[in-house]
């Protein structure tokens, strides 16, 4: 709690010494966002929130008082903030539900994702980009495979020690937990897997991990959601998360259209850098028509 006072003091220092006309914050933090927003009306500047997805929704009728607290403190900040930024329809709609201004765009497409490749031990491999977080469905994706002969592999990153079950696929030899790897170990498995694999049953969501299989023109499974395959419209298979035996058909197309899907990925790679300019400029005529004031 200290740190939060400390945080905010620095932070209305520096408003008051800088005098900012426009002001672009990241949320979370959500207690910046409120505090700027709270700020922009005594000072009069603009504020601009990049929400990306920290919305918590699955929290929102939660009886817990940190959630309730939460809710309250992001819905104010929506509602105050001149204009925030998310990453797809669904959560413009559900920001404008709420009495805020928003605008689409979807994360940049990474710069530089290039590594020496490594030798791996399948036929076909997969990178399963994991954080092992309650909202990826591990057993499933996991027994997925353990259907499968060991021609067609699967590495995990994450901290898989704070998965209860990692144990019962440990012998599978198939199955490769990693652990939690440095980037530049990262980017060496990303370039040397056939496909990748990211999935969320998290609602509003679009992972890093799918814009790093883009940009590295692999293949991805991830979830048959309206949200993800409005902005990964190609490339890609789309599966139930929370579903087995939609992942293991998922995994067995990746593997029958390999090639094709790899061409797709590439084309598409390409196509959606532009498609990201184009947004972005959106945006900054927004800001400018709004505040006067150029990004």
């Amino acid at each position: 709690m200290a740190r939060y006072f400390i945080l905010s003091f620095k932070t209305l220092w520096y408003l008051y010494r800088e005098r900012p006309v426009v002001v672009v914050c990241q949320n979370p933090s959500v207690v910046l966002a409120a505090l700027l927003a709270t700020t922009s009306r005594i000072q009069g500047f603009f504020l601009m929130v990049d929400r990306h997805s920290n919305f918590k929704i699955r929290f929102r009728s939660s009886s817990k008082l940190k959630w309730k607290v939460f809710h309250f403190i992001s819905d104010y900040s929506i509602r105050l903030a001149d204009l925030t930024i998310v990453t797809n329809s669904e959560a413009r709609n559900y920001v404008e539900s709420l009495g805020g201004k928003c605008v689409v765009l979807p994360d940049k497409m990474p710069s530089d994702l290039s590594a020496d490749a490594i030798d791996l031990k399948g036929d076909v491999n997969f990178l399963f980009i994991c954080s092992f977080d309650g909202d990826e469905p591990v057993d499933a994706v996991l027994n997925a495979f353990k259907r499968l002969t060991d021609k067609y592999c699967i590495y995990i990153t994450g901290n898989y020690k704070k998965y209860d079950n990692w144990k019962k696929y440990v012998h599978a030899g198939n199955i490769r937990f990693l652990g939690f790897v440095g980037e530049e170990d990262y980017l060496r498995y990303l370039n040397s897997v056939d496909a990748t694999i990211v999935l969320t049953n998290m609602p509003m969501t679009l992972n890093c991990g799918s814009y790093e299989s883009v940009k590295a023109c692999k293949p991805q499974i991830v979830a048959d959601s309206t949200v993800i395959k409005e902005w990964f419209r190609s490339g890609a298979v789309y599966v139930d998360p929370n579903d087995e035996t939609s992942i293991y058909n998922g995994i067995i197309e990746i593997i029958e259209r390999l090639d094709e899907l790899k061409n797709e990925q590439e084309e598409f790679c390409r196509t959606v850098e532009s498609d990201w300019l184009v947004l972005d400029e959106r945006v900054r005529q927004m800001v400018y028509e709004l505040s006067g004031h150029q990004l």
